[in-house]
């Protein structure tokens, strides 16, 4: 995981709070990043980030997908 990554998920944690993610399963991703990422459990923290950044990147592609 890069640095770029982390900076990412404290940025979506910070922001969280105004702006939910697009589905239960991103919401329960960022939870268990901010979890594992507590208790310093790297490889958790890095298997939950690849899960977030997956549903959110899959939300973030149903929001603006343009009708044919």
């Amino acid at each position: 995981m890069s640095r770029g990554d982390v900076i990412d998920f404290f940025w979506e944690w910070y922001r969280r709070e105004d702006r939910r993610c697009g589905s239960p399963l991103c919401q329960y991703a960022l939870d268990k990043c901010e979890e594992t990422f507590s208790r310093r459990d790297w490889e958790g923290f890095g298997y939950w980030h690849s899960v977030f950044a997956r549903e959110r990147q899959r939300t973030k592609s149903q929001h603006f997908e343009r009708p044919e």
